[in-house]
């Protein structure tokens, strides 16, 4: 059986066997490889109590996402689009994207839009969507 990837008792989802989703399966993470990172470098008690604080929540925010880029389909979703789409905090926002691409649940497109502040941002797709011309 796989990860409990969203923290309900629920696997994560499987990932095909075609050729486009292989290479994004080459490591199924742990669930230390899931929990939230810490900063080494900050001030005692800082910032790995503040990862402790939200690992609780980083289950729920990883689904929430991984629904919002599903329910996008071929369009897809920019981290800007999702953080603003959901009402999540950009660095837990692009985190928790993170590790959905690490997971090999998403990919890049390689297309950009423009974020709110008129930056290029990657595109981000659930594994399997066929991605048209868009740009």
């Amino acid at each position: 059986m796989q990860n409990d990837l969203f923290g309900n008792g629920t696997p994560t989802p499987a990932i095909g066997g075609d050729a486009e989703n292989s290479q994004h399966a080459k490591h199924t993470p742990s669930a230390q490889d899931l929990r939230p990172p810490f900063r080494h470098n900050a001030p005692k008690g800082t910032s790995e109590v503040a990862a402790m604080m939200i690992a609780a929540r980083t289950p729920t925010q990883r689904a929430r996402i991984y629904r919002a880029i599903l329910a996008s389909g071929a369009h897809g979703l920019t981290d800007d689009e999702g953080e603003t789409q959901l009402d999540i905090f950009a660095a837990s926002y692009s985190a928790r994207r993170g590790e959905l691409a690490k997971l090999g649940l998403i990919r890049d497109t390689g297309n950009r839009r423009l974020t709110q502040r008129g930056c290029p941002a990657a595109v981000w797709v659930a594994v399997g969507q066929h991605v048209g011309g868009e740009a």
